[in-house]
């Protein structure tokens, strides 16, 4: 917790030891502060040594940036540690160190030859002890302890560089199989360039080919859009013949307005509120939106009472005039036709119905086709933007292997004379031993001096000049190799070798691609190369993703389903519809007017047709059982018209009063000719009745046709909502797939293998050759100095052995004389002086 009371998660302090900037930070404050960092973390395994820090980047960092080191030759081995310079002073006293061991072992070797075959030199023999060390022959005896000593040191010194040499040709041997396993390597490398660039080139060829074919089998489920898209557009033009036709049922029963042909609707009210009513909830909502309360509400023509519509016997229709008899006489009433509620209803709900239904733009929205056409250019232009990764990388290997193609002649030239290179490293030695060996057993010191001077040959001329010269390679190669990352390794001591500045974020950004996301990642890919990656690959693809171009929101608007009814409304009152009738009992239509309340909305009977009181109560009574009934039109005309031949000449039929005396409406069934009347709107009811019930039954014909063709709309749109869901993952899961296949096309897999192909012969196998074989020459040549005295002291031995020398004469005599009383005098005097 802060002073200031916030409190850090863990994971803010984490996050910050992730970010590169704050371990830059560290680093430059400990460089600062003067610490060394020469310890990295590398990711795998224990924290490790940088190799590839100090003087040995800052060489090839110069070298690379092409700096000036031609003041590291004016004032040698004074280059401060970590430079450049260092370095240089570095190889060159290694170097310097061959040149001395050269020529230390000439100088040594031509002064004891001088001293050997010059005795004039006696005073050489100074450093010795010895008065001189000149004469070819001995000139002292030695002990038989001595002797055995000396012999069995040069035995032990041959068997050494025997298995020196033996494990000298063992390293040239190795040396050999790595040469030309690099030179391979160097080939291989060249080869896979090519290799890539064919599969990259027949991976998109074959991935234009496959990515069309599937979109196109991915397009097939929008095959039935278009039959969809008709389908909707009948259903359409049905459902407006079906509103028309309900609108002709519902003008014939409200009637006309008076000073037009005009229809004469009704409007219902809930306390003079008017009201309108929710096809989906089926109830009558106020003005507000709130539920009106009455289930029948009572309603009200917009342009007062208008008349009645005419019937096919040219009367106008009774349902609009209010039927009453006063004693004898017929006293008809004009009032409002009757008010079709359940026109208003099924009004509403056809039409709700039809704005429903979708128009040809929301179809459009829902073709959404992946437009395989441009699926090659789109291919193309991603192709050309993997090929400036390519080159980048191809550059780079170019330069590489341009720069090795030097060191492949002379590698090449070397492996075709490894048996002489053998031979001259290690053969010299052998032959050299061998001669000492056949010395010791012949008692020839002639054979050991033929070893001695095939051993001086071989470190002169060979096994120093190889070490100081091989310096010059076997040195920088090495560093080299140490600071050339492994796969799956940290890669910024190398990278920082290209920089400017020395630092990682001043390197080339596409180098720093180039090596870190490819040639050291087995998972790598050349369109991090390019600057891209899989994100930015499949955006690139995004015209193919319908995922966002079709919204469920879209479906839901335009596909007709039973889950998804966008016909809800029709399909609420589609069976109320069918059981539409004019009969009066059921829905009123065919009723007469009763009375008009006081808010002046009209009552209508549901059963009672005519009214009428006093002696022709019963009349009244008896002609509405008739309306009432099942008594239809041919009954009527049964009883009232048995004398009629003609039904033209009805008088029922025909507004003519003449006809009503031939015999019409006989009085065994209406008492009196005033029944004419009653008689005459019983006939008008049933044919005003029939009229409505023909409107009724082409309604419902047309409704039946709009069901069946909904009903196959909801079938067709169910199979394309289920296919739409399974275009827009087929769709999603071929962006992936092509994405996949260019990641897979552009994998670095080839690049990573052709790194490794070089660096591990060149870096791993080859570079430890070299350094043995180089120690090796190292080691052997100075073997060599303890060889020689060796090889000189059993000469000498031998010598004594032949009888050679001035050993065992008067001289050697006198002189051994001498030399006693020399030593006697000598501890006389040390005596006097204590």
């Amino acid at each position: 917790v802060r002073r200031d009371g916030e409190r850090l998660m863990i994971e803010d302090f984490l996050w910050t030891l992730f970010e590169e900037e704050f371990s830059q930070k560290v680093a430059e404050e400990m460089r600062v502060a003067g610490y060394s960092i020469d310890v990295r973390y590398t990711g795998i395994g224990q924290p490790v040594r940088d190799l590839y820090s100090g003087s040995p980047r800052t060489f090839v960092n110069s070298l690379f940036n092409g700096k000036d080191l031609g003041g590291c030759f004016v004032r040698p081995f004074r280059g401060e540690d970590g430079t450049a310079c260092s370095y240089i002073d570095t190889i060159l006293g290694t170097a310097l160190l061959g040149l001395v061991l050269m020529g230390g072992t000439l100088l040594s070797q031509c002064t004891l030859c001088c001293a050997r075959y010059f005795p004039c030199l006696e005073c050489c023999g100074i450093c010795c002890g010895e008065p001189a060390c000149g004469s070819r022959l001995p000139t002292k005896r030695r002990k038989k302890q001595w002797v055995i000593r000396c012999s069995m040191g040069l035995v032990f010194m041959s068997a050494t560089l025997v298995a020196e040499a033996v494990l000298g040709w063992r390293t040239t041997v190795q040396l050999e199989f790595d040469g030309y396993k690099a030179i391979e390597a160097m080939d291989l490398a060249d080869s896979l360039k090519d290799v890539f660039r064919n599969t990259t080139v027949n991976g998109f060829r074959e991935l234009r080919v496959e990515g069309r074919d599937r979109m196109k089998i991915i397009n097939r489920r929008l095959s039935s859009l278009t039959n969809l898209t008709r389908q909707t557009v009948e259903v359409n033009t049905t459902m407006v013949q079906l509103l028309k036709e309900l609108d002709a049922i519902r003008s014939f029963i409200e009637g006309r307005q008076n000073s037009s042909d005009a229809e004469n609707p009704c409007t219902f009210y809930d306390e003079g509120r008017p009201l309108t009513f929710d096809t989906l909830l089926l109830l009558w909502r106020l003005p507000d939106g709130n539920e009106s309360i009455p289930l029948k509400p009572p309603a009200r023509h917009d342009f007062g009472v208008g008349r009645a519509p005419l019937l096919s016997n040219g009367r106008v229709a009774p349902t609009c005039t209010k039927h009453e008899f006063v004693a004898t006489d017929y006293q008809p009433v004009t009032m409002e036709c009757p008010c079709c509620r359940e026109c208003v209803i099924y009004n509403s709900a056809v039409s709700e119905g039809i704005e429903a239904m979708p128009g040809g733009d929301k179809f459009q929205v829902l073709d959404q086709r992946l437009p395989w056409e441009f699926l090659d250019q789109d291919i193309d232009d991603l192709e050309w933007r993997l090929e400036s990764g390519i080159q980048v990388i191809e550059r780079r290997m170019d330069q590489v292997i341009a720069s090795m193609a030097i060191f492949r002649v002379i590698m090449t030239e070397v492996l075709s004379a490894m048996g002489g290179v053998q031979f001259l490293l290690w053969g010299l030695t052998v032959m050299a031993v061998f001669f000492v060996f056949l010395g010791q057993v012949l008692s020839s010191y002639k054979c050991l001096f033929y070893g001695y001077v095939i051993g001086t040959i071989a470190c002169v001329a060979i096994l120093f000049p190889f070490f100081t010269f091989g310096s010059l390679l076997v040195l920088p190669f090495g560093d080299a190799c140490a600071g050339i990352p492994r796969t799956g390794g940290d890669t910024s001591s190398f990278l920082s070798t290209f920089s400017p500045t020395g630092e990682l974020r001043d390197v080339n950004i596409s180098t720093v691609r180039m090596v870190q996301d490819c040639l050291t990642s087995q998972s790598g890919n050349v369109w991090n190369v390019a600057g891209m990656d899989r994100n930015v690959v499949f955006d690139a693809l995004f015209r193919y993703d319908i995922a966002d171009k079709v919204k469920q929101s879209d479906i839901a608007t335009t596909l007709n389903t039973d889950e998804n009814d966008l016909t809800l409304a029709f399909s609420n009152h589609k069976d109320s519809m069918e059981r539409l009738t004019a009969d009066n009992k059921i829905f009123g239509y065919d009723s007469q007017p009763n009375e008009i309340d006081a808010k002046g909305f009209t009552v209508f009977l549901n059963g009672g047709v005519i009214d009428g009181g006093n002696r022709f109560e019963a009349l009244v009574n008896i002609v509405n059982v008739e309306l009432v009934s099942t008594y239809n039109e041919r009954d009527l005309l049964t009883e009232c018209q048995r004398l009629a031949v003609d039904p033209l000449k009805d008088g029922c039929y025909q507004n003519d009063t003449a006809l009503y005396d031939d015999g019409c409406c006989p009085t065994n069934r209406f008492t009196t000719q005033q029944a004419r009347v009653p008689a005459q709107k019983v006939y008008d009811y049933n044919i005003y009745r029939g009229m409505l019930q023909d409107r009724m039954f082409k309604m419902q014909e047309t409704l039946l046709s709009v069901d069946t063709q909904l009903t196959r709309i909801k079938r067709d749109s169910l199979i394309l909502e289920r296919n739409i869901s399974f275009m827009r993952v087929e769709a999603a899961n071929e962006i992936n797939r092509i994405t996949d296949r260019m990641m897979e096309i552009g994998s670095c897999d080839p690049f990573n293998t052709m790194y490794e192909a070089l660096r591990v012969p060149f870096c791993e196998n080859l570079n430890k050759s070299m350094d043995s074989v180089w120690m090796m020459c190292f080691i052997l040549g100075c073997s060599w100095f303890f060889y020689f005295l060796l090889i000189l002291r059993n000469m000498k031995l031998i010598m004594l052995k032949k009888g050679f020398g001035k050993v065992g004469s008067a001289a050697d005599k006198d002189k051994r004389k001498a030399d006693k009383e020399a030593k006697k005098s000598k501890k006389a005097n040390s005596s006097l002086n204590v």
